[in-house]
């Protein structure tokens, strides 16, 4: 099962290497798609790929340390009714999740999708919203 997390952490956990005995710890391999970290505090989404099992550990690991973890769902929802395909979102994704298809209509790769909002606040017709 493929999964997304969103991982705080809150003020002076940032100087441990919580995230990387968990990785040792449960086996399991992640792939960091986004990070906002400074001395103080931060946030990542993170990728996964695990059995259910292997994720519950995960999260509990990193919980048990202090460390605030959520999964993400289904981060975008775009009404197509409403969207007229002018292309204000794909230059402003920080992640490349969204591109112009040669036939000139605009795609999503949710895999790809952090969640950050800035097509949603980019697009003139509201179409996009994050869920």
């Amino acid at each position: 099962m493929k999964v997304k997390l969103r991982i705080v952490y809150p003020t002076g956990y940032v100087e441990r290497p919580i995230l990387a005995e968990a990785i040792l710890t449960t086996g399991i391999k992640m792939n960091i798609l986004e990070a906002t970290l400074d001395a103080r505090s931060g946030e990542l989404i993170a990728s996964l790929e695990a059995e259910e099992p292997e994720i519950e550990r995960l999260v509990g690991f990193l919980r048990d340390r202090g460390v605030k973890v959520e999964r993400i769902v289904g981060m975008l929802k775009v009404d197509k009714d409403r969207c007229i395909d002018c292309g204000a979102c794909v230059s402003i994704c920080p992640v490349q999740a969204i591109e112009m298809g040669e036939d000139w209509s605009v795609r999503f790769d949710e895999d790809r999708c952090v969640g950050c909002g800035a097509c949603v606040r980019a697009c003139p017709m509201k179409a996009v919203t994050l869920v």
